[in-house]
């Protein structure tokens, strides 16, 4: 039997304030098994951060999370924007491997939608040159994962997130690079 406490205490991961009516906020949002989603505040402060959600059960109870906290308390006049990285399945990836992420693409959207979250889908190079960041050629995935923790850890420092398991802050590291570009396009 499944339980999804693990996205319940992610929940209230960190030390966040709730303060947040009359402010925008900005999802940055890492499709993916492995990726995660973040939420920052228009001054550039974390206000939540979570691993991908494993199933479509979990996202719903996330983003309900969310609606709780009064992220959608005005549908009409939403104070929450998202950047959803338009990523693609690569060669090297397997049928059931693309069909799965396409999975969990999908779950996102549709989540967003539902909660009336305006996003944007801006394609991973974009968003990764306003950091002055571009993957280097042949180099892995946990290379490339690993640097850009670093530099969220340059961007975000003293969050808890740091002092957790090294693959909790890769699959969310992208996520929070994701939302600070969001917020600087918006905010100017």
């Amino acid at each position: 039997q499944r339980t999804i406490k693990p996205i319940l205490d992610l929940l209230t991961m960190g030390n966040i304030a709730f303060n947040w009516r009359n402010s925008m906020h900005y999802m940055g949002i890492d499709p993916g098994k492995g990726g995660g989603i973040s939420i920052i505040d228009e001054d550039g402060r974390v206000k939540d951060i979570f691993t991908m959600p494993p199933t479509e059960t979990d996202m719903r109870v996330m983003f309900d999370g969310l609606a709780h906290k009064g992220y959608f308390e005005d549908l009409q006049n939403p104070d929450l924007k998202a950047a959803i990285e338009l990523v693609r399945s690569r060669p090297s990836q397997s049928a059931q491997s693309s069909f799965s992420f396409g999975m969990v693409y999908g779950w996102v959207r549709i989540a967003c939608a539902f909660h009336l979250i305006p996003f944007r889908e801006p394609i991973p190079g974009i968003c990764l040159k306003e950091f002055g960041m571009k993957k280097k050629p042949n180099e892995k995935q946990r290379a490339w994962k690993k640097r850009l923790s670093t530099k969220a850890k340059e961007l975000f420092p003293g969050l808890e997130l740091w002092e957790r398991t090294i693959g909790e802050q890769l699959a969310v590291s992208d996520s929070l690079l994701i939302a600070e570009w969001l917020r600087r396009k918006e905010v100017g």
